[in-house]
């Protein structure tokens, strides 16, 4: 795969870290179905775990990005896979045409919007997600007042998006008293489901690996801020009285990787 005289290094993948990535077996994938994983752990140059970039940066592999997250726990890539052991400079894992540092969970590139992630998880067969979402923000597309929230989110980004629910969106009618997205849309307007829609929307990419760093715990969001409780991975939105359930928002699913940026999948409508 290498010249011994070139410099690479690779971020190669410890026994379990296929099956943490989800891919249980590798039967009946071919060279073309591994080799973008593959490539996607390898740099074309030597980088040692003391000369990695700050956090935040992009990282280029031999197969487009993948996004640094540095803090008090470690050192993690795409906000899930954790660098376990790295190599420093003039340490024994230091070979000949690079360096190797080791990481537990297998590296996979996004192929995917993040709007194209959330219609295809709304279209899909078992277990469908995001259909509410969708409808919401094809709402906000096809309203010329409104902005193209579809347009602007398959854009580069980048963007975090803080997904809710199927159900958030139904414990959302309960609270309004409607029974579904077209009579919620009815009863409080286009410009509010855009406000609220903005609302769960930041113009950076935060993985789960960046919050301990955001200052006061706060995302600024295209329609206001709101504050995390990292210890609980909930949220507090700005109207505290309008709050759906007995508690805040929670972060049930993280680190969704798309080509421009990241989703986080919440249980409840955040309401600026």
């Amino acid at each position: 795969m290498t010249k011994k005289s070139a410099n690479y290094t690779l971020f190669a993948p410890n026994n379990n870290a296929f099956e943490a990535a989800g891919i249980t077996s590798l039967e009946g994938l071919t060279a073309n179905d591994l080799t973008p994983i593959l490539t996607y752990h390898v740099l074309g140059s030597e980088v040692f775990g003391d000369g990695l970039p700050a956090t935040g940066s992009a990282v280029s592999t031999l197969n487009g990005d993948f996004y640094l997250s540095i803090n008090g726990d470690g050192v993690f890539l795409n906000g899930l896979t954790e660098v376990s052991i790295a190599t420093l400079s003039g340490e024994a894992l230091d070979y000949d045409n690079g360096v190797v540092h080791l990481i537990d969970r297998t590296l996979v590139p996004a192929s995917d919007n993040v709007v194209e992630i959330a219609v295809a998880a709304s279209e899909a067969m078992e277990d469908a997600e995001f259909g509410q979402l969708v409808a919401a923000l094809t709402a906000v597309e096809n309203d010329e007042p409104t902005a193209d929230l579809i347009t602007i989110l398959s854009g580069e980004g980048p963007f975090t998006v803080f997904a809710p629910t199927d159900e958030a969106f139904e414990s959302l009618y309960e609270l309004a008293g409607v029974e579904d997205f077209s009579e919620l849309l009815t009863a409080v307007g286009i410009e509010t489901i855009e406000a609220v829609l903005k609302y769960h929307v930041a113009e950076a990419r935060v993985f789960s690996t960046d919050l301990p760093n955001l200052p006061n715990n706060t995302i600024t969001t295209l329609g206001g801020d709101f504050t995390l409780n990292l210890s609980s991975l909930t949220i507090t939105d700005a109207d505290a009285s309008l709050q759906l359930g007995s508690e805040n928002a929670m972060i049930v699913d993280t680190d969704l990787l798309a080509t421009n940026g990241v989703i986080h999948v919440i249980n409840e409508v955040l309401l600026p």
